[in-house]
């Protein structure tokens, strides 16, 4: 079956007066309307769409990028609200319908609520629920300390902001670990800082610093090189002229120089770093 509800890419298959048919597989031919076919758009072309389901209940696929996509969370607008659940704007031209048994609470029109999107499997079609603890993961595996992740910023609490990592679980950007204020309903990308017991996650916008350690080394061999073989800066040196030439503290410096005299990539001579022999 063809996946409704998220970007995919698919196959043009032939022409009509009123766009182009794609290739839906068992789910059959899928118009693509002429206002949303591209310019050289042509049999056997590739083209990424979002399938969905029109007014008339037939599969239709458009270019345009959904607010949400099925699996994902976002907040969405309410359009309308009626006796059997809630209408919301998500960008495409059929809106996406909340049942009110998927809603936490009652809707209000042109107010916008937290949604994950899902297909409903007595439909076939793609809906939407505020009951996102429910499809949220309260026991997360698969993560460790250090992790890149993408992260949505869901609201903001006493300690901090809550988010939801990499659409599977709750995390918290505590405000210590925030320079500025987050906006809601924005993806960013952070990195795992700390798992707690009862799974709960910390997360930070710096990089770890065995992280910051590894790519720095690289960066202050290249310096080394570019220098002629030496380097004046230390870890003797102030933090004010390891920042301003290598953008890090002194402390990330440090274990930088520290792992590769490890590693015996470069000596002390003098006050200055130099490469070790049969370095270039």
């Amino acid at each position: 079956m063809i996946e409704i509800g998220r970007m995919i890419k698919i196959k043009a298959m032939r022409k009509s007066e009123n766009g182009m048919y794609l290739d839906g597989g068992e789910s059959g031919e899928i118009l693509l309307p002429n206002k949303y076919v591209p310019e050289g758009f042509d049999i056997e072309d590739e083209i990424e769409v979002v399938i969905y389901h029109d007014h008339e209940k037939r599969l239709t696929a458009t270019t345009i990028v959904p607010k949400i996509q099925e699996g994902k969370y976002a907040y969405l607008k309410v359009v309308a609200v009626s006796a059997i659940g809630a209408f919301m704007d998500w960008g495409l031209q059929k809106d996406l319908f909340v049942p009110y048994a998927e809603q936490n609470v009652d809707f209000e029109a042109e107010e916008s609520y937290l949604i994950y999107a899902y297909i409903d499997k007595l439909s076939d079609r793609i809906v939407g629920s505020s009951k996102v603890n429910k499809h949220l993961e309260s026991e997360p595996t698969g993560f460790k300390i250090g992790d890149e992740v993408e992260i949505l910023v869901c609201n903001k609490s006493d300690i901090g902001y809550n988010v939801i990592i990499n659409d599977k679980c709750w995390g918290v950007v505590h405000n210590s670990d925030v320079e500025n204020s987050l906006k809601t309903n924005k993806r960013m990308k952070a990195y795992i800082k700390n798992i707690k017991d009862e799974f709960k996650i910390d997360i930070s916008f710096q990089a770890p610093s065995t992280k910051k350690v590894y790519e720095l080394t690289d960066v202050i061999l290249d310096k080394i090189k570019e220098n002629g073989g030496s380097l004046s800066i230390t870890d003797k040196s102030s933090p004010e002229a390891i920042f301003e030439m290598f953008k890090v503290s002194k402390k990330v410096y440090k274990k930088s120089v520290g792992a590769l005299y490890k590693q015996r990539l470069i000596k002390f001579d003098d006050g200055i770093i130099k490469l070790t022999v049969g370095r270039k």
